[in-house]
């Protein structure tokens, strides 16, 4: 939904525009539960999903998995965006730096089918990271990184 939401502390609450629907949101917390800091989209025009989340531990980055629905432009902060065609939902990974700000996006846009990441692991010792998930039917699905 459109608006403001705080995750445990003033200071840390996420804007949230463009959609009216779900949107994916990464929180990060301190070992006391205290959060300190929130991203979404900044805009987006359907609903989008993380499902997993890892951290790349030699460097700190983060990556989150999921889904991106509906047709345009997801946002998601540091010009960082995936144009989605127009099929059911396609996958998503977004790497975020230790602060929270988005380093890329990656989906595969344009796809046949619907598509989606439900994990993802990182490997500390090769700096490569796998995302899991699932593909619907056949085709070619071609991954985009923005």
């Amino acid at each position: 939904m459109v608006g403001t939401y705080d995750f445990g502390t003033s200071g840390n609450s996420v804007p949230v525009t463009g959609v009216s629907g779900d949107n994916a949101v990464i929180v990060k917390y301190n070992s006391s539960g205290v959060a300190q800091w929130a991203e979404s989209e900044v805009t987006a025009p359907s609903d989008s999903y993380f499902n997993g989340v890892s951290v790349d531990p030699s460097s700190g980055n983060i990556y989150a998995v999921g889904q991106i629905d509906g047709t345009g432009t997801f946002d998601f902060g540091n010009k960082c965006d995936s144009s989605r065609e127009p099929n059911q939902n396609n996958t998503l990974i977004v790497k975020y730096s230790v602060d929270g700000s988005a380093l890329w996006v990656n989906s595969a846009s344009p796809a046949p089918n619907a598509s989606q990441f439900a994990a993802v692991s990182a490997d500390p010792s090769s700096g490569n990271i796998y995302a899991v998930g699932n593909i619907t039917g056949n085709g070619t699905f071609v991954l985009v990184i923005t």
